[in-house]
């Protein structure tokens, strides 16, 4: 869990710098979760990547400078919201 939601996210904005760089514009959009605010029993390392990420997207954010927003990228978090897909919790072996 830890390589997917957090290292993945660091591997993805080190290898999308130097293209934003070389082609003038890019945009991040990094997925995070409720979950990394309201922490529930169980979640805790769930919940400790998506927070993380969070905080990793906020500081680029932060740490790009004015020079970066301005001239070529966009930098977004996004955070889904609970649904109910009718599947009861149950979910298929295939």
């Amino acid at each position: 869990m830890i390589d997917v939601n957090l290292k993945g996210v660091l591997y993805g904005i080190a290898a999308a710098l130097p293209v934003f760089r070389r082609q003038g514009f890019g945009h991040f959009v990094n997925v995070i979760s409720t979950a990394g605010i309201q922490v529930k029993p169980t979640m805790a390392v769930y919940a400790g990547t998506k927070n993380a990420v969070r905080t990793i997207t906020e500081a680029l954010r932060q740490e790009a400078g004015d020079k970066l927003r301005e001239r070529f990228a966009r930098i977004r978090q996004h955070e889904p919201c609970g649904f109910d897909d009718k599947s009861g919790g149950q979910v298929p072996n295939y």
